[in-house]
């Protein structure tokens, strides 16, 4: 099979690849059996750790979200306390106006203080949240 054309072989020139780029020493770094053992075993350090900070993390969440998951039992509770009172007062409904008057003030202080509460442990509950955060190794 014969090449037609301006096709020539021309082997490499000894002045060709004397003078193509090659690293210079301080280009190459040679790194030894050892070196890589020791970066090995520190990636995998980080690695590990990066793994233990992910459950750290997914812990605080999860006691937190149980925390406040228990919260909200309780403020549900005290939504039944405040409903059977407003039955109560519709169900006398002979009741006097100054009476009358009373239980609202008593059921407004309690709805008030049912509030507040939420209040108190959604603040509590985000303080749980940072306090194990921050105690937690990142």
């Amino acid at each position: 099979m014969a090449l037609s054309g301006n096709f020539q072989f021309r082997p490499p020139n000894n002045a060709d690849v004397l003078n193509s780029e090659r690293p210079s020493n301080e280009e190459v770094e040679y790194v030894d059996a050892d070196s890589k053992k020791i970066a090995l075993a520190n990636a995998d350090s980080i690695i590990f750790d990066s793994i233990a900070s992910k459950k750290a993390v997914k812990d605080v969440f999860t006691q937190s979200s149980s925390f406040l998951d228990q919260s909200l039992r309780m403020v549900d509770k005290m939504q039944e306390a405040i409903d059977k009172k407003t039955n109560q007062i519709k169900a006398n409904n002979c009741l006097t106006m100054e009476g009358l008057e009373k239980e609202m003030k008593e059921l407004s202080e309690v709805h008030r203080n049912v509030k507040l509460l939420g209040a108190l442990l959604m603040l509590i509950g985000e303080n749980h949240s940072f306090r194990q955060l921050s105690q937690s190794k990142y």
